[in-house]
């Protein structure tokens, strides 16, 4: 520059514009010197110096002293110099940082300023702390709003076991109304602004664990006028408190439903071996637990979700196919006995009240309440003649769904006999094509699907008067056989279990893609014979060793 015939050539000095004398003489310090000189009072203006000096090796040093410095204290300062100096390690931290205090994240100032999509990345992620869903429901809300008060709604009446609850709520939303009412004129959000944010208030709203956000706190959301005037946001909280009055959930989650890594409880599928042994897979990482082995379950093992608690049938002892057959409940890691079966060759539903169970011999189908005192077993209702063979049984509404193997011009295809829970009459659905033998049941949010171990995906589709179901194919996702254990879904994964020797993932089956549906579809087999493959969740210390 100096030799360049520039003015600075000519008067041998050069004017940097931006930075203070003495951060400059910072700068030149740790350039000769090589003394560290940074400091918590002084190292944002040192890193913004030698960003503009682009000195590297200093660059280096501030961002390192950056993440090191990261605190409730530092973190919003630290955040804003970090998205103005483009600097991507440092705000890569501080977004893990975001992730572990979010509770004190969310009413700072600096949460207003926060981009749409990085607010997306924090809500949708598993690993955000938070002490309780409501927090993050209000901080969409306050976020939306760009830092205008929300309109807090009074109960008129609670019970007076609730009023220490309620007490510490309204110390939660004077904590927010006071950074808000410390954000009025730096948040400078304009008209435009709030309505653009208006509009992602439906987006927003989703990715909010909705079905674990307390009713109180449902209430008092779905009373602004924000929600009552947008007609997708006030579907999303009406759902969720059409999951709260539920009496029992039973078998797969809700997607809003699903629990934070936080929250001591994990997503699992569930099987048991025939030795007894019972395997979790968890939902989110796919990794394997062995646990809560049973002397009580050494042959003929079926599972059920009743209420998230695991129950179980089988008989004692392998060597004698006669011997009686007993149900239980896992409790706290142990296995308790409900009462005992009649028989064995049982398949298990859970709908209601009630834990519905079909015994195949004989064709009558049995029930029994699992939460009561002393639970007995009790018959429900006969089977048709027609009704044989049976392979599986699911409840969908409120029927109950039986399909049976039958073959057809020398061709399998699947019998479906339907019974209307409520008035105890069955009726016949059309046959479908392809084998009813270890077929598979679940469902999403949307939908309820069946799975045949020739790949045949179907939809089921309630009439609009609730009378009738009916099966619509939507995808071949194999061209083979595959004996069929069980499926889930979660967070848009399809995972199936199924028996599979092969442990080379070569010999895994090609999964035809269905986007329209799920993201993902992943085969998960196994090598030795073993039970159907349930949805449940659990508490971390029923089954993981660390709890």
């Amino acid at each position: 520059m100096f030799r360049s015939g520039m003015r600075e050539a000519t008067e041998s000095s050069l004017v940097l514009k931006g930075i203070p004398v003495p951060v400059f003489e910072l700068v030149l310090k740790a350039i000769y010197s090589g003394l560290d000189v940074l400091t918590l009072e002084n190292f944002i203006d040192v890193w913004q110096a030698v960003h503009q000096l682009q000195i590297d090796f200093m660059i280096k040093s501030c961002q390192h002293f950056a993440i090191q410095s990261i605190s409730i204290n530092m973190w919003e300062e630290i955040y804003r110099n970090a998205k103005l100096l483009n600097s991507k390690c440092v705000s890569d931290e501080v977004n893990s940082f975001l992730l572990k205090n979010f509770d004190a994240v969310c009413i700072a100032p600096t949460f207003l300023e926060f981009p749409y999509h990085e607010l997306c990345e924090l809500l949708q992620s598993q690993e955000l702390v938070v002490t309780r869903e409501d927090l993050v429901l209000s901080s969409v809300m306050r976020w939306v709003e760009g830092g205008s008060q929300l309109n807090q709604c009074k109960e008129t009446s609670v019970e007076e076991g609730e009023e220490k609850e309620i007490e510490s709520e309204e110390k939660l939303s004077l904590r927010v109304q006071d950074s808000t009412d410390q954000t009025v004129g730096q948040a400078d959000q304009t008209a435009g602004d709030r309505l653009s944010r208006q509009d992602k208030l439906t987006a927003l709203l989703s990715l909010v664990r909705m079905c674990l956000v307390s009713p109180r706190a449902l209430t008092r959301v779905l009373k602004l006028r924000l929600i009552s005037e947008n007609r997708d946001a006030r579907e999303i909280i009406v759902n969720a408190f059409s999951y709260h009055v539920l009496d029992y959930r039973h078998g797969q989650w809700s997607s809003s439903a699903i629990q934070r890594l936080c929250s001591g409880y994990t997503h699992f599928g569930v099987k048991a071996r025939s030795n007894g042994t019972f395997d979790f897979l968890g939902a989110d990482n796919e990794k394997w637990h062995t646990c809560s082995t049973s002397d009580y379950l050494q042959r003929d093992v079926k599972i059920v979700n009743f209420d998230n608690e695991l129950y179980a049938i089988g008989m004692q002892n392998a060597n004698y196919p006669n011997g009686p057959c007993q149900m239980l409940v896992l409790c706290e890691n142990t296995w308790a006995i409900v009462l005992q079966m009649p028989s064995k060759d049982l398949l298990l539903v859970s709908h209601g009240h009630f834990i519905y169970i079909i015994n195949k011999s004989n064709k009558t189908i049995y029930c029994v309440k699992p939460k009561l005192k002393t639970p007995r077993l009790l018959k429900y209702i006969d089977c048709p003649e027609t009704v044989a063979n049976v392979s599986h049984a699911m409840a969908i509404e409120n029927f109950l769904l039986v399909f049976c193997s039958i073959t057809h011009n020398e061709v399998d295809e699947t019998a479906v006999h339907m019974l209307d829970i409520s008035t105890k009459v069955w009726s016949r659905l059309d046959n479908l094509e392809g084998p009813a033998e270890h077929l598979v049941s679940f469902r999403d949010d949307k939908n309820s699907y069946i799975l045949q171990t020739s790949g045949s995906l179907w939809k089921l589709v309630v009439s609009a008067c609730y009378q009738r179901v009916e099966f619509k194919c939507i995808a071949q996702l194999w061209n083979f056989k595959k004996r069929l254990n069980g499926a889930l879904t979660y967070g848009g994964k399809l995972l199936i279990h199924g028996n599979d020797p092969s442990k080379d993932p070569a010999d895994q089956p090609k999964l035809k893609k269905v986007p329209e549906y799920f993201k993902t579809i992943v085969y998960r087999g196994t090598e030795d014979m073993c039970s159907n493959f349930i949805p449940i969740t659990l508490p971390n210390r029923a089954v993981l060793p660390d709890g």
